[in-house]
């Protein structure tokens, strides 16, 4: 019996444990629940007196014969609350008074043939009837009003036809516009109508876009007729344009090798960077001319460009054909520099908390050590580069920047669960000493766990170096894109 009854009383502290838990479980479930129950009858709450504060000042609109805005007022509370009938009926009441009102007007239009007028209060009105519907009030309406609208409307839209044709005519093509898009707003395929307004929209744009061919702007004329062809499939001969501007405007560019004499490999990288962004960018006047042929003036013959210029050839003979501009670039003192891993030895604190006589809850710190790494590395070099005209020889563009591109890691360890690692400085382990500090604010403590899940492998040289090539590539690809010769 002495070694059972210790046993049983610890299994019966455990049934205990478990019967609290499932009974704290279900009170906060319960708990739950009411306050879920709380917050919809809340809601209900404040609804419903919304409502009744709609409902009151709609009532004082309509005593004072405003029922047009008394009507809004009892939508208003209807919105509130869709069960208060006081609100539905006072809704019925007052938007009918308005129907009766804006029907009126659209019969006095109509009746003195006023059929723009006519036009517009019918719509207007209908879309006040459908508001109220939408919202379960059913107004009356009576089916002869469509009847006249329909009526109106085809009167209406015959004399705006004839407007935007003469308009169309003495080439008020704006003006034209405006009236189109109105008519087809009331009848969607009335006529010719869309055809029209394509001519009324796009002629304009068309002739701009001539205009520019004839002043050899063919950029803009390019990108005008291709506006054109997205909007209208085609118009006219504006793809033919299109592809005559396209023509005109293309720069044809040849990149000369890169020179790099501590690594050839690096210029050949550039070099292809440099081709493959401006292919990427999708520019549709760059265009890249790999080998170019040429023509030896003091030999007369084509031979390829490489063969020539490395036989030192003189260029004032050399013509080379449907190439407009060289780029010429070159690197110079590229430097490589990785760094050794840095490891360091530093003093924190462990935080534990605990629960003294008196039943405070108190903070202990218990001096520890842990390690910090860090360790960085970085690529550099000069870059220049020239695009040249093969025309005249002038530069159109041209860079020279020093370019740089660097990773580093710092990061930390430690030999145990570090979520409570706590960043500070200790003198001593075992002894108290007055230069001792724990820096237990969550902006340090935070940046202290960062760096223990914090990334711990640095990039590569090669790495480092391909990015340095993608960064020049892109400052010699940009300068390129961003060369107009039409500017």
């Amino acid at each position: 019996m002495l070694n059972i009854f210790p046993f049983s009383i610890e299994v019966s502290i455990k049934l205990n444990l478990i019967i609290f838990t499932e009974n704290f479980q279900k009170i906060m479930l319960k708990q739950k629940h009411l306050g879920l129950l709380v917050t919809l009858i809340a809601m209900v709450m404040f609804l419903g007196c919304t409502s009744k504060k709609y409902a009151k000042l709609a009532l004082k609109n309509e005593q004072a014969g405003l029922f047009e805005d008394a009507a809004e007022l009892y939508l208003k509370s209807l919105t509130a609350n869709k069960n208060n009938i006081e609100a539905k009926i006072g809704a019925r009441k007052n938007g009918q008074i308005t129907l009766d009102k804006k029907l009126a007007e659209f019969t006095k239009a109509y009746s003195s043939g006023q059929t723009k007028n006519a036009v517009y209060y019918y719509l207007n009105t209908k879309k006040y009837f459908e508001k109220f519907a939408s919202s379960g009030v059913e107004l009356d309406m009576a089916p002869q009003y469509e009847e006249q609208f329909n009526e109106a409307k085809k009167q209406h839209v015959e004399e705006r036809y004839k407007e935007a044709l003469t308009l169309l005519n003495n080439e008020k093509f704006a003006e034209s516009e405006t009236i189109l898009n109105e008519i087809i707003s009331l009848e969607n395929n009335y006529k010719d109508t869309k055809e029209l307004l394509k001519t009324a929209h796009y002629e304009p744009l068309y002739r701009n876009g001539k205009t520019h061919l004839d002043n050899k702007m063919f950029r803009k004329a390019y990108y005008v007729f291709d506006n054109i062809i997205k909007g209208t499939g085609n118009y006219k001969e504006a793809a033919q344009f299109k592809q005559d501007a396209l023509t005109a405007a293309q720069f044809t560019i040849w990149i000369k090798d890169i020179e790099n004499y501590n690594d050839p490999a690096a210029g050949a990288k550039l070099k292809s960077a440099i081709i493959s962004q401006l292919n990427n960018s999708r520019d549709p006047f760059i265009k890249i001319i790999e080998n170019p042929s040429v023509v030896d003036n003091s030999q007369k013959n084509k031979k390829s460009f490489f063969d020539i210029v490395n036989k030192n050839t003189n260029a004032q003979n050399l013509k080379i054909d449907g190439v407009k501009a060289i780029l010429i670039a070159k690197i110079d003192n590229i430097q490589k520099a990785p760094s050794a891993l840095n490891t360091k030895i530093m003093k924190g604190y462990i935080k534990s908390t605990k629960t003294n006589a008196n039943g405070q809850r108190i903070d202990e710190f218990r001096k520890v050590e842990y390690k910090e790494f860090f360790q960085s590395s970085y690529t550099q070099c000069f870059f220049k580069f020239q695009l040249v005209s093969t025309e005249n020889g002038a530069v159109l563009a041209s860079d020279a920047a020093t370019i740089q591109t660097q990773d580093e890691v710092r990061y930390a360890t430690y030999n145990g669960d570090y979520s409570n690692l706590v960043p500070g400085f200790w003198k001593f382990a075992n002894v108290s000493s007055p230069e001792d500090r724990v820096n237990n604010n969550f902006g340090e403590v935070q940046n202290l766990q960062s760096l223990f899940r914090a990334q711990r492998n640095i990039k590569s040289i090669e790495t480092l170096q391909n990015e340095l090539i993608e960064k020049m590539a892109k400052v010699a690809s940009q300068r390129v894109i961003n060369y107009n010769p039409e500017n």
